[in-house]
Protein backbone atom coordinates (compact mmCIF):
# COMPACT_ATOMS: atom_id res chain seq x y z
CA UNK A 1 0.00 0.00 0.00
CA UNK A 2 1.83 3.63 -1.10
CA UNK A 3 1.66 5.67 1.74
CA UNK A 4 -0.16 9.21 2.18
CA UNK A 5 3.14 11.34 2.52
CA UNK A 6 5.81 8.88 2.22
CA UNK A 7 5.92 8.82 5.87
CA UNK A 8 4.60 4.87 6.27
CA UNK A 9 3.36 1.43 4.68
CA UNK A 10 0.28 0.59 6.99
CA UNK A 11 -2.42 3.20 8.26
CA UNK A 12 -3.81 2.22 12.22
CA UNK A 13 -6.50 4.25 12.87
CA UNK A 14 -6.13 6.41 16.28
CA UNK A 15 -8.85 3.84 17.50
CA UNK A 16 -6.79 0.99 16.99
CA UNK A 17 -3.49 2.05 18.94
CA UNK A 18 -4.15 1.27 22.08
CA UNK A 19 -5.18 -2.18 20.72
CA UNK A 20 -1.77 -2.27 18.89
CA UNK A 21 0.46 -1.52 21.51
CA UNK A 22 -1.88 -3.97 24.34
CA UNK A 23 -0.50 -6.63 20.74
CA UNK A 24 2.81 -5.36 21.17
CA UNK A 25 3.19 -5.23 24.83
CA UNK A 26 2.40 -8.55 24.71
CA UNK A 27 5.33 -9.84 23.28
CA UNK A 28 7.70 -11.30 25.25
CA UNK A 29 10.99 -11.26 23.07
CA UNK A 30 9.22 -9.47 20.02
CA UNK A 31 10.98 -10.42 16.66
CA UNK A 32 10.44 -7.65 13.31
CA UNK A 33 7.91 -10.88 11.85
CA UNK A 34 5.96 -10.79 15.39
CA UNK A 35 5.75 -6.55 15.32
CA UNK A 36 4.63 -6.84 11.86
CA UNK A 37 2.29 -9.05 11.97
CA UNK A 38 0.74 -7.33 15.02
CA UNK A 39 0.65 -4.30 12.72
CA UNK A 40 -0.81 -6.13 9.67
CA UNK A 41 -3.89 -7.62 12.14
CA UNK A 42 -4.78 -4.13 13.25
CA UNK A 43 -4.08 -1.87 9.31
CA UNK A 44 -6.69 -1.06 6.84
CA UNK A 45 -6.71 0.87 3.61
CA UNK A 46 -8.40 4.59 3.71
CA UNK A 47 -12.00 4.38 3.38
CA UNK A 48 -13.35 7.17 0.86
CA UNK A 49 -15.35 8.52 4.48
CA UNK A 50 -11.84 8.93 5.90
CA UNK A 51 -10.93 11.85 6.73
CA UNK A 52 -8.31 13.62 3.88
CA UNK A 53 -5.13 14.85 5.28
CA UNK A 54 -4.99 18.42 4.89
CA UNK A 55 -1.55 18.42 3.03
CA UNK A 56 -2.97 16.76 0.01
CA UNK A 57 -3.70 18.27 -3.44
CA UNK A 58 -3.11 22.04 -3.80
CA UNK A 59 -1.32 22.47 -0.22
CA UNK A 60 0.49 19.38 -0.92
CA UNK A 61 2.14 20.28 -4.55
CA UNK A 62 2.73 24.24 -2.50
CA UNK A 63 4.36 22.32 0.24
CA UNK A 64 6.73 20.57 -2.03
CA UNK A 65 7.71 23.08 -3.70
CA UNK A 66 8.13 25.56 -1.25
CA UNK A 67 10.22 23.18 0.91
CA UNK A 68 12.50 22.29 -2.10
CA UNK A 69 14.39 25.16 -2.19
CA UNK A 70 17.54 24.57 -0.87
CA UNK A 71 17.75 28.01 1.60
CA UNK A 72 15.14 28.98 4.46
CA UNK A 73 15.50 32.49 2.22
CA UNK A 74 14.37 30.45 -0.47
CA UNK A 75 11.81 28.94 0.74
CA UNK A 76 10.22 31.85 2.63
CA UNK A 77 10.56 33.43 -0.67
CA UNK A 78 8.35 30.80 -2.43
CA UNK A 79 6.07 30.59 0.43
CA UNK A 80 5.59 34.65 -0.10
CA UNK A 81 4.57 34.32 -4.12
CA UNK A 82 2.18 31.78 -2.99
CA UNK A 83 -0.06 34.71 -0.95
CA UNK A 84 -0.34 36.78 -4.45
CA UNK A 85 -0.46 34.24 -6.63
CA UNK A 86 -4.27 32.41 -7.77
CA UNK A 87 -3.24 28.85 -6.46
CA UNK A 88 -6.58 29.18 -4.69
CA UNK A 89 -8.12 30.08 -1.13
CA UNK A 90 -6.90 26.95 0.36
CA UNK A 91 -3.11 27.87 -1.02
CA UNK A 92 -3.29 31.12 0.31
CA UNK A 93 -4.06 30.60 3.92
CA UNK A 94 -1.96 27.90 4.20
CA UNK A 95 1.59 29.72 2.58
CA UNK A 96 0.43 32.83 5.31
CA UNK A 97 -0.28 30.53 8.05
CA UNK A 98 3.37 28.69 7.38
CA UNK A 99 4.90 31.89 6.74
CA UNK A 100 3.36 33.41 10.31
CA UNK A 101 5.05 30.34 12.22
CA UNK A 102 8.32 30.80 10.43
CA UNK A 103 8.51 34.25 11.23
CA UNK A 104 8.30 33.66 14.88
CA UNK A 105 10.91 31.59 14.86
CA UNK A 106 14.72 32.51 15.06
CA UNK A 107 16.24 32.14 11.69
CA UNK A 108 19.31 30.02 12.83
CA UNK A 109 17.16 27.51 14.48
CA UNK A 110 15.39 27.99 11.39
CA UNK A 111 18.48 27.32 9.45
CA UNK A 112 19.85 24.55 11.45
CA UNK A 113 16.78 23.08 11.41
CA UNK A 114 16.85 22.78 7.78
CA UNK A 115 20.38 21.64 7.78
CA UNK A 116 19.77 19.10 10.12
CA UNK A 117 16.57 17.42 8.05
CA UNK A 118 18.47 17.40 4.66
CA UNK A 119 21.44 16.01 6.84
CA UNK A 120 19.29 13.41 8.38
CA UNK A 121 17.96 12.02 4.98
CA UNK A 122 21.23 10.63 4.60
CA UNK A 123 21.34 9.05 7.87
CA UNK A 124 20.34 5.62 9.78
CA UNK A 125 17.67 5.92 12.42
CA UNK A 126 20.75 5.66 14.93
CA UNK A 127 22.75 7.73 13.39
CA UNK A 128 19.66 10.69 13.16
CA UNK A 129 19.06 10.66 17.00
CA UNK A 130 23.02 10.84 17.87
CA UNK A 131 22.71 13.98 15.58
CA UNK A 132 19.42 15.30 17.14
CA UNK A 133 20.66 14.88 20.73
CA UNK A 134 23.45 16.90 20.21
CA UNK A 135 21.71 19.29 18.83
CA UNK A 136 19.17 19.65 21.51
CA UNK A 137 22.38 19.89 23.85
CA UNK A 138 23.80 22.04 21.97
CA UNK A 139 20.59 24.54 22.34
CA UNK A 140 20.31 23.86 25.78
CA UNK A 141 24.20 24.57 26.71
CA UNK A 142 25.09 27.37 24.20
CA UNK A 143 23.23 30.31 22.84
CA UNK A 144 25.41 31.01 20.10
CA UNK A 145 24.83 28.50 17.24
CA UNK A 146 27.87 28.71 15.34
CA UNK A 147 29.71 25.33 17.02
CA UNK A 148 26.69 23.72 15.76
CA UNK A 149 26.20 25.16 12.31
CA UNK A 150 30.00 24.30 11.79
CA UNK A 151 29.45 20.83 13.08
CA UNK A 152 26.63 20.33 10.47
CA UNK A 153 28.42 21.85 7.50
CA UNK A 154 30.99 20.65 7.94
CA UNK A 155 32.45 17.73 9.70
CA UNK A 156 31.68 13.92 9.69
CA UNK A 157 28.58 13.23 11.74
CA UNK A 158 30.55 9.98 13.14
CA UNK A 159 33.85 11.75 13.79
CA UNK A 160 32.61 15.13 15.23
CA UNK A 161 32.35 16.46 18.73
CA UNK A 162 30.98 19.81 19.62
CA UNK A 163 32.73 21.51 22.71
CA UNK A 164 29.86 23.22 24.19
CA UNK A 165 31.22 26.21 24.83
CA UNK A 166 30.84 29.72 23.91
CA UNK A 167 34.45 29.48 21.87
CA UNK A 168 35.52 26.31 20.74
CA UNK A 169 35.10 23.45 18.45
CA UNK A 170 36.35 20.27 17.49
CA UNK A 171 36.33 18.52 14.49
CA UNK A 172 38.21 15.29 13.83
CA UNK A 173 37.71 15.79 9.87
CA UNK A 174 40.47 18.65 9.91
Amino acid sequence: MPSEHGLATHYISSARVPMLLESLAALEKPTYAQVNEAIEDLHYDREPTDPVSPLSGAIRTALDSAFSQETVEGIVAKLKTFTTDDKGADVLQWAKDTLATLEERSPTSLKIALMAIRKGKLLGLLECLRMELGIATAFCVSSLFDPLLYVLANCSLARCFVRLSYRSHLCADR
